[in-house]
């Protein structure tokens, strides 16, 4: 593979720029960073909280910290 892959359906809606590739993988990053954080939360709390709700707390606290 010569180029990393692209998320092919979020770099399309960003902006065209010179870094709108890495955009778009640091956005599926963070997606997935958030999912990782959500679900050891999840564990930690025995399954009492919905992961989904846990996940939704993890991107609102990325977007409120901009």
């Amino acid at each position: 593979m010569d180029r990393p892959a692209r998320p092919p359906l979020i770099e399309p809606k960003l902006p065209a720029s010179g870094a709108r590739s890495f955009a778009a993988r640091a956005i599926v990053a963070t997606a997935i960073t958030c999912l990782q954080a959500a679900t050891e939360e999840w564990l930690r709390l025995r399954g009492s909280t919905p992961l989904f709700d846990l996940y939704d707390t993890a991107i609102e606290a990325i977007r409120i910290s901009n």
